[in-house]
């Protein structure tokens, strides 16, 4: 492993209380402020959108057909609020593991971070371009190719305002999944264990099966691969960099693409302005392209993003001894 990584890896044993019971209860601690994040961001959709609690939750459901029965405007009124909904509660996180650290671990929150304690913010730009830059070009290149086909959306009058509030609470969203998959959970099991498939792999499958929304079979299949697979690849950035900053900057940056500009078959809806039509015969081969472009995203961004410096860090006794194998 490089020095990095095992200046990261370190990081998850300040405090000396680093057993797998408290990971497991720490992120138990995330979801319990997810839930009360995402009921919050449901009463203050209802509150703004001036729809009812039933309208808003049957809405969330696309056999409902509550959405059909909607005029566009008021259609797009409440995706946006279900959308609000969800990622208002994801941010939520975000304080729920620094709960877990401080309270569980006795460590600073910063320690998931970074082998320096802090968010790089080279390596952060450096993951958002990539994603600003990749996710058009790869989604006009498979458009061309034939494997999905993009139509043009309308759009409410008011779409600019809604997407950037709905863009600050991306950003949020976004890194408060990094955060906890590839900062808390890889980190304090990584203190423990060196072997990839524990604290690379196992993160990776809750992050898939977190993010399974239902609906069509084929779909919602593809869209849980597509999550594990994004998850392993950001688990070996973690791996290469030290950090979570670069992770944090394209997730951002690919969901910003993903919700605001293109509109997914699957997942949560956003307010795009092309619609992305898929059919299933096309998921496979979809798979394997979406494998193939991440491993060699990983080996260009690796090249290119220099790994944190293990002497500047800033966690207060990472480098603590210790270690269970």
């Amino acid at each position: 492993m490089s020095e990095a990584f095992e200046a990261y890896r370190a990081g998850g044993r300040v405090g000396g209380s680093y057993a797998v019971g408290k990971s497991i209860l720490g992120f138990l601690i995330a979801l319990v402020m997810l839930t009360i994040g995402t009921i919050t961001g449901r009463v203050l959709a209802i509150w703004a959108s001036g729809l009812s609690f039933n309208e808003l939750i049957f809405a969330m459901d696309p056999a409902s057909g509550v959405l059909d029965s909607m005029t566009p405007a008021q259609a797009s009124i409440a995706t946006a609020s279900i959308l609000f909904a969800t990622l208002f509660g994801l941010a939520w996180i975000i304080p729920g593991v620094w709960i877990a650290q401080r309270a569980l671990h006795g460590r600073p929150f910063r320690t998931v971070l970074g082998a320096e304690g802090r968010l790089k913010r080279g390596a952060f730009w450096a993951g958002m371009l990539a994603a600003f830059i990749l996710a058009p070009l790869s989604t006009f290149a498979l458009d061309a190719l034939g494997f999905l086909n993009l139509t043009v959306l309308e759009t409410p009058p008011n779409w600019a305002l809604i997407a950037l509030v709905l863009g600050v609470l991306i950003c949020f969203q976004a890194a408060a999944e990094e955060i906890l998959f590839r900062g808390y959970l890889l980190q304090t099991l990584a203190a423990r264990y060196r072997w990839f498939l524990i604290w690379g792999v196992f993160p990776s499958v809750l992050f898939a099966v977190l993010h399974f929304s239902g609906g069509d079979t084929g779909y919602g299949w593809y869209y849980i691969f597509a999550t594990f697979a994004f998850g392993v690849f950001a688990s070996a950035l973690v791996w290469k960099t030290g950090g979570i900053s670069l992770p944090i900057g394209y997730h951002i940056g690919n969901n910003l693409m993903a919700l605001l500009i293109f509109e997914s078959p699957f997942g949560v809806e956003g307010i795009g302005l092309l619609k992305i039509e898929i059919e299933d015969t096309v998921i496979p081969s979809l798979v394997a392209a979406e494998c193939l472009f991440l491993l060699a995203l990983y080996f260009v961004l690796a090249a290119f993003v220099r790994p944190e410096d293990p002497s500047a860090t800033h966690q207060d006794g990472a480098h603590a001894p210790g270690e269970a194998a």
